[in-house]
């Protein structure tokens, strides 16, 4: 019989080892003492996991890693951050990694699901087990690698539904891991090789930058040309092969990350990831070209920039998620702050328990006003139905820059608006 274990309770541990809880014996581990005291009272600080399915889930939730040492069947999901922005930090798996192998014992599996880039698992990963386990991989125990898909917020998208690739060093290994993961998710996609999953993921994710970099550098030069680039796309859109990618920030543990890790592997392989990285250099430089925009329509309107008072409304890395990690919205702040403007900002869902907000401090929505200029940066739910109140807090001339492009369709009912979109 198989007894489970995940390392790493955040957005991909909680809901895998909840899913998992349902129908086997499973321990839930994380180094937050404060996190697992949450967790035993089926209160999941993100928001992805709701308390009647936490309630539903029988799993013994620790702080402690001797306390996982009967399981037989480990998942390691902890996150895989980059130092600056641009070099892989593989601190916190190598950390966890080194745990577990205090504890791991004769014919345990241990899987991988954090990003990495190719040839990590194998180079790295099942060294550090070996070391630190005495037991020898293939002989002793076994491993395997499953790459995460899950998108925090998405409700079409979940552990159930998402076709879940895996990859092992064997095939008996695999065969096991098809069996676990069959458990909790529809489908499941074999590869041959652990860097080939490892691959898999950093790929989609890299190619989601690239393509949102072009529609944003395409943005610029519409900007450029005075032309409506929400209309433009949904003209293009009329063309069956077009990819409808939309400008944006981009931001998160993902999709800004992981073009870095592969990035740093090309040029140890002497590859220069030239397209690569041009598109991490557009994406992050959004925020400036969002300030040179404002500051445009400030001097076409002939407000005076002295005692601007800016509302920045959404700091979090995507709409309805709590996470603000890697978020532009933070950057975009503290670059306005540079230039020395007075600064409200809100989000309708961080609180006491938001990680990485850099020193940034909320207000109040109802106690904002009298700004010169409103920011939209993530398109929550909140927003979309708050507009006019929105607009109620501004002076006149309203200015609104609507980054998510949440009013494209509706901002021309509204009288004295100057509107600006990404």
């Amino acid at each position: 019989m198989r007894t489970y274990a995940v390392v790493g309770l955040g957005y991909v541990g909680l809901g895998l080892v909840t899913a998992l809880g349902k129908n086997n014996p499973v321990f839930g581990y994380d180094t937050n003492e404060k996190r697992i005291l949450e967790l035993r009272k089926h209160i999941d600080k993100n928001k992805q996991v709701d308390c009647k399915e936490l309630s539903k889930s029988k799993v013994f939730y620790t702080h402690k890693i001797e306390d996982i040492k009967q399981a037989n069947f480990f998942i390691i999901t902890v996150s895989t951050p980059a130092f600056f922005y641009e070099t892989p930090n593989l601190k916190p798996l190598m950390d966890a990694t080194k745990k577990l192998a205090l504890i791991i014992k004769k014919d345990d599996i241990v899987v991988f699901e954090s990003t990495v880039y190719p040839g990590t698992t194998v180079e790295i990963c099942i060294p550090i087990l070996e070391k630190f386990s005495n037991l020898k991989c293939g002989k002793d125990f076994n491993v395997g690698y499953s790459p995460e898909r899950i998108n925090p917020g998405d409700k079409n998208h979940s552990l159930k539904t998402i076709t879940k690739v895996i990859a092992a060093q064997n095939e008996k290994t695999l065969k096991v891991m098809r069996e676990t993961y069959l458990t909790i998710c529809d489908t499941v996609y074999p590869v041959s090789r652990i860097s080939t999953a490892e691959a898999i993921k950093i790929l989609e994710n890299t190619q989601r930058d690239v393509n949102i970099a072009l529609m944003n550098e395409f943005s610029k030069i519409m900007h450029a040309l005075n032309l409506n680039m929400h209309e433009i796309i949904e003209g293009a859109k009329t063309k069956w092969g077009f990819l409808p990618f939309k400008p944006g920030f981009v931001g998160g543990h993902c999709i800004s990350i992981d073009p870095h890790y592969l990035g740093f592997l090309a040029k140890r392989h002497g590859v220069q990831p030239e397209l690569i990285s041009a598109a991490r250099r557009v994406n992050d430089g959004m925020t400036q070209f969002l300030i040179q925009s404002m500051i445009k329509l400030l001097v076409k309107n002939k407000i005076e920039m002295t005692h601007l008072s800016i509302g920045i409304f959404g700091v979090t890395y995507k709409e309805d998620v709590l996470d603000t990690r890697n978020s532009l919205a933070l950057k975009l702040i503290k670059e306005l702050k540079e230039y020395g403007f007075n600064l409200h900002i809100h989000d309708p869902l961080t609180d006491e328990y938001t990680q990485d907000m850099q020193g940034v401090s909320l207000e109040n929505f109802d106690e904002i006003n009298a700004l010169s200029i409103a920011i939209i940066i993530v398109a929550h739910d909140f927003y979309r139905t708050n507009l006019k109140q929105i607009l109620g807090k501004c002076n006149n001339p309203k200015i609104l820059m609507d980054i998510p492009n949440l009013f494209i369709d509706d901002y021309q009912q509204y009288e004295n608006l100057i509107y600006w979109s990404l």
